[in-house]
């Protein structure tokens, strides 16, 4: 399972680094923008400061673990009975380690569903923008194994 995880998140980054907003606009400003957009970085060291920093990998490796197997049944065996459930989880987990945008559309994924608007979830988008807010994280926190 963790191959299937590993070629899904790389397929979705080259994507975005290939062919997302950042190389089309080629505007190296516009990434580090992103990043304080894509992640809270407040929220981050909050968490850090809570949980304590021996612990913060462990707590970071199991969200990224929980977050991901949903994602995987997502694109497995899409159930879109179980889509409200899923988004609010996702979303939950987004917010607590500061995944900002990645937080903003599994909310907007999930009030969709509660509107019976499945149509209208993205998750090509949810999947990119938790893609790149992972890698933004590792790169600039540098507290995850390697994929």
């Amino acid at each position: 399972m963790n191959v299937k995880i590993s070629v899904i998140l790389a397929i979705y980054s080259y994507h975005l680094l290939r062919w997302g907003h950042y190389e089309v606009m080629g505007v190296e400003a516009l990434l580090d923008c992103q990043e304080w957009v894509m992640i809270d970085w407040k929220r981050v060291n909050e968490l850090r400061d809570e949980v304590g920093i021996e612990d913060f990998r462990e707590v970071v490796q199991m969200f990224l673990e929980e977050v991901e197997g949903v994602m995987v049944r997502l694109i497995a065996t899409p159930d879109i009975t179980t889509f409200e459930e899923d988004m609010h989880f996702l979303k939950g987990s987004a917010l607590n380690l500061g995944f900002a945008r990645f937080f903003e559309l599994c909310e907007a994924g999930e009030k969709a569903a509660k509107n019976g608007l499945v149509d209208a979830i993205y998750l090509d988008n949810i999947l990119e923008s938790y893609a790149a807010s992972k890698s933004v994280f590792k790169e600039r926190f540098g507290c995850m194994k390697a994929a």
